[in-house]
């Protein structure tokens, strides 16, 4: 289909063999996160107080809004989160509070179904940061860096898909938000 980058408020389209981008729609609400949720659809995350998670459809090189109200809200508005995705599952995790208080919270959709439920917690409260899936036959998701309560992080974390929670994963040479 090509490349499709979210911005805060529009989305930019790469075609296959092209050079030059395209500006897709506008979003409505400013995107705090976006990322694949299938091979031809994406979702976006915003700070909104209704429909924070919008899916767009992908076919021909345009990117199409599903309807407003297709998955549920998030239980935690996110100023900041990371969001990734497995084959099953959509996470978002940490961000930073209306309160100004980084996160551990985890959200954890199921894509299939759109079910909503919490997540396990993170092992160490983060905020712009990266959820990046890792691996081919048995995806993997990967927090890298962000910003902690008192500095920038240099620490990763992968999440176990079967349980649900987070654990240590490797270090970087320095830290990155």
């Amino acid at each position: 289909q090509g490349v499709f980058v979210v911005h805060s408020n529009g989305i930019s389209f790469l075609a296959p063999g092209s050079q030059s981008w395209v500006a897709g729609p506008i979003i409505p609400a400013s995107a705090e996160c976006g990322c694949n949720v299938s091979s031809t659809s994406f979702v976006t995350i915003h700070i909104s107080d209704t429909y924070n998670v919008r899916e767009y459809s992908v076919n021909d090189g345009e990117a199409e809004p599903k309807p407003i109200d297709s998955w549920p809200n998030l239980l935690t508005k996110r100023h900041g989160p990371g969001c990734g995705a497995t084959l099953y599952h959509l996470v978002v995790a940490g961000g930073v509070s209306d309160f100004d208080e980084i996160l551990t919270s985890v959200e954890v959709f199921h894509i299939a179904t759109k079910a909503l439920r919490r997540g396990g917690s993170l092992q160490q409260a983060r905020a712009y940061f990266q959820i990046i899936p890792v691996g081919s036959t048995h995806l993997r998701l990967l927090a890298v860096g962000g910003q902690g309560a008192s500095s920038t992080l240099d620490t990763s974390e992968w999440w176990e898909e079967e349980e649900n929670s987070w654990e240590e994963g490797p270090a970087l040479s320095t830290g990155r938000s």
